[in-house]
């Protein structure tokens, strides 16, 4: 590189300086990181007159922000790059041109050094600068000495004879020929001898350049020594500041071929270790480790590309280069690491899951299974990771396997929870099925105490009602905080519902009681129950007349005892009385001489008694006829009767005042109707049942069941 001629760099930059190219005359460019991007521009040299760049300023940090060059001529290129970094100048040694620059690793990289060399022109100047003044000076002492010489030689002229004064001169005169070849001597010496030192340094051993150039001296010497009259050898002493002046610049020249070769061997180390880099990294037992696992790697190759320059590893230069590895390996080590890792912690994952079900059953304790599923885990865990090439090598973190065994408890615990919350379901189902079943038991109860005089239903419906608070209470029993610790939250909601509705049911139902206590059994048209079928004993008069209705209930006056029975008349479904005559008795306790119903399928049921006929056998008129208004609502449920239970004479009449009951559910269910006691409707295409009681209002809660909304017990 000493020889080269710098003649343009090109430099490719944006906000950072991307990277430079130093052209030489011959020979291949300097390149450094050339293709990284930015714009690209030229620094041209006018090297044919010999201009050469003498300083390099440049702003820089962890990266090459911006750089300028400045030249011999005072010539100054415009600044490439952007404006941030700290300002660097880097300055050749006087004399000395800018041949290039090391720089750091990576992208957009800093300035280290710079390559200098001696110019050509100061070579040439040195050379002739020297050789003038060993001229100029040899020829002045040879002068200064033959004047005293000549002085002396006037003196001893004058003192002397004449022809002494002439022999002192020639001698005078030989003397100064003598050290006038002398400096010619050392003048051959330095043009003959210097260029060859660049030669001569390129050995190992500086001593071994030294005593080659010094030999070419002798050589160069002995040469002259033999092409000159007036010299026959050498004279002592006289070439011993030529010798130090080349021994000097030739331990100067050894030191920057060494470093030379150091740079290269630099490069090549680094390029082949590089390239390893990611391989080496994975033996590293753990990221603290990197740096010496890296440092190995660099003497290792090194090692192996020790040549006759470099024998032994350079101190500190590869420190950068290491840094870089460590980084890189550190990226390779964790990358590898979380790749493998979260593979290796699947797999074990899933293997542990496979045969999760062996563990779960044997564990009694939440702490029994996690101990269980650790040490399964540990135990897949030591199999797999000694297959894994990576994983067997490296320490494995203490907490590496946390992931994998929490994730497997949470399985476990879901598989074991589950198990937990499938027998308390099965404990529940029979407590909820005990409780929805006392729920329309003590509904039927409290239905029939309030639309019966039956004495039995009056002991029944306060015990039902018991029952349901009895069976609400066992619901405590049931751990709904197990139920949604594991994904069965809506079963332990409804085991709640329940409770709720149990409670309040049953004080509800007490309440009930207690007002149909204090009021006695409510009317038929409380209900929404109708005619089913009729029946009656008749003698001269209505003796005993008896309605059963569709709700189960029954209702009679008079006397069983009396008449005779006729007929059942039994209603079609739908069918209601429409319409009554009555034919009044004039004494005694008979319901009626006579009773006939119409009904809304145009039949009619005669309850005649013999009293209703004149002497001649022509029936009489009757007496009353109502009317029912509106029949599609019952119709004529049953009569009105005095309160003395020995009167049984008809007073008026009883008749349906709803089909339905109210409330909101109506706009939620189709076709309803009533089955018996039970109100039964279609909601969300499924088929819903209730016991609504007296003057109850119904609403649908959560899309599939009946509730009362309003718990009235009174017409409002």
């Amino acid at each position: 590189m000493d020889e080269k001629v710098l003649q343009t760099v090109v430099v490719r930059a944006g906000g950072l300086v991307d990277g430079t190219i130093w052209k030489y005359g011959d020979g291949e460019p300097l390149r450094l990181y050339p293709k990284r991007g930015g714009e690209k521009y030229e620094f041209e040299l006018d090297y044919e007159n010999g201009e050469y760049i003498t300083t390099i300023i440049t702003c820089q940090g962890k990266r090459m922000d911006s750089i300028r060059f400045v030249t011999n001529t005072g010539n100054e290129s415009e600044q490439f790059g952007g404006s941030g970094g700290d300002e660097v100048v880097f300055e050749a040694k006087p004399g000395y041109h800018i041949l290039g620059i090391r720089v750091a690793k990576g992208k957009c990289p800093r300035i280290k050094s710079i390559i200098q060399r001696p110019s050509i022109q100061f070579k040439e100047q040195l050379a002739a600068e020297q050789a003038e003044r060993m001229a100029r000076n040899g020829a002045r002492r040879a002068m200064q000495e033959a004047r005293r010489m000549q002085r002396e030689a006037m003196k001893a002229a004058r003192e002397a004879e004449l022809a002494e004064m002439r022999e002192a001169l020639e001698e005078a005169e030989e003397e100064a020929e003598e050290a006038h070849a002398v400096e010619e001597m050392k003048a051959a010496i330095a043009q003959e001898v210097e260029p060859m030192i660049d030669d001569k340094v390129q050995t190992a051993d500086v001593e071994e350049a030294i005593a080659a150039v010094i030999e070419e001296m002798d050589i160069c010497a002995a040469a002259f020594i033999d092409g000159t009259e007036c010299l026959e050898e050498v004279p002592e002493g006289s070439l011993d500041a030529t010798k130090e002046n080349l021994e000097e610049m030739t331990r100067e020249a050894h030191e920057c071929f060494i470093g030379q070769q150091i740079e290269e061997f630099e490069m090549v180390v680094t390029e082949e270790a590089s390239g390893r880099v990611e391989e080496t990294a994975k033996t590293a037992p753990n990221t603290d480790a990197m740096e010496e696992v890296m440092t190995n790697l660099i003497n290792e190759v090194g090692e192996s590309m020790f040549n006759d320059f470099v024998t032994e590893m350079p101190e500190e230069i590869f420190d950068d280069e290491i840094a870089d590895f460590v980084s890189q390996g550190v990226d390779v080590w964790e990358e590898t690491f979380e790749e493998r890792g979260e593979a290796i912690v699947e797999a074990i994952t899933e293997s542990c899951q496979e045969q999760i079900n062996e563990l779960v059953p044997g564990a009694e304790t939440e702490d029994e299974l996690e101990e269980a599923v650790y040490g399964f885990v540990d135990e897949v865990a030591e199999a797999v990771l000694g297959d894994d090439d990576f994983f067997s090598v490296i320490e494995v973190p203490d907490d590496f396997l946390d992931g994998a065994k929490a994730d497997v408890l949470i399985i476990a615990t879901m598989a074991w929870g589950k198990l937990q919350a499938e027998k308390e379901m099965e404990n529940a189902d029979a407590l909820i099925e005990t409780v929805e079943a006392a729920l329309i038991e003590a509904r039927m109860a409290q239905y029939f105490y309030e639309m019966t005089d039956d004495d039995e239903y009056a002991e029944m419906a306060p015990v039902k009602a018991e029952e349901l608070l009895a069976a609400t209470e066992a619901l405590n029993e049931v751990r709904c905080d197990v139920l949604e610790d594991y994904e069965y939250e809506g079963y332990a909601d409804n085991v709640r519902r329940l409770r709720r509705e149990g409670h309040a049911e049953a004080g509800y139902l007490s309440t009930r009681s207690d007002h149909r206590g204090a009021n006695g059994a409510r009317p038929v048209n409380h209900s929404f129950a109708r005619v089913r079928m009729i029946e009656a004993n008749v003698g001269g008069k209505v003796d005993f007349i008896k309605f059963t209705y569709t709700d189960g209930t029954v209702r009679s006056r008079g006397s069983e005892d009396g008449g005779e029975p006729i007929e059942p008349f039994e209603f079609e479904d739908g069918e209601t009385v429409m319409g009554v005559k009555l034919w009044k008795s004039d004494k005694g306790p008979p319901i009626a001489s006579g009773i006939k119903f119409f009904t809304t399928t145009e039949r009619s049921c005669d309850i005649l008694g013999k009293k209703t006929k004149g002497s001649f056998g022509r029936r009489k008129d009757h007496d009353t006829k109502i009317e029912i208004d509106e029949p599609e609502n019952g119709g004529l449920l049953w009569f009105n009767f005095p309160e003395e239970e020995d009167n049984h004479r008809v007073q008026g009449v009883q008749s349906g005042v709803k089909q339905l009951p109210g409330g909101s559910w109506m706009d939620e269910c189709s076709d309803p109707y009533f089955d018996g006691y039970t109100l039964k409707a279609t909601l969300n295409d499924e088929e819903v049942s209730f016991i609504p009681l007296p003057f109850e209002e119904l609403g649908v809660v959560d899309g599939n069941r009946f509730y009362p909304e309003n718990k009235f017990m009174d017409q409002q």
